[in-house]
């Protein structure tokens, strides 16, 4: 089924053990054209942060709900690597 990257924004993202945030970007491999990871807003969960989450943590995807779940914990969630505002730009 061919799916926009735009059309997955605001998806919810939900960790083994409860809803985490919300889908708000992609980074892409523009060289080889493949999702590197998707960045998860958590703001109402951790602090108003953006962290990264490989697409191999990606486990069912629910169409008719807008929902992705995750085989990660919301903890590993809270760990992963952060992106966005706190970030030195050049």
């Amino acid at each position: 089924m061919l799916r926009s990257l735009k059309s997955l924004e605001r998806y919810k993202l939900c960790a083994s053990d409860g809803e985490i945030g919300s889908v708000a970007d992609f980074l892409i491999d523009d060289h080889r054209w493949a999702v590197r990871y998707l960045v998860a807003e958590t703001a109402s969960f951790f602090a108003d942060r953006k962290v990264l989450i490989s697409p191999l943590f990606f486990r069912q995807a629910d169409w008719a709900e807008r929902r992705f779940h995750l085989a990660m914990t919301r903890d590993k969630i809270k760990n992963s690597p952060a992106i966005g505002g706190s970030e030195r730009r050049c």
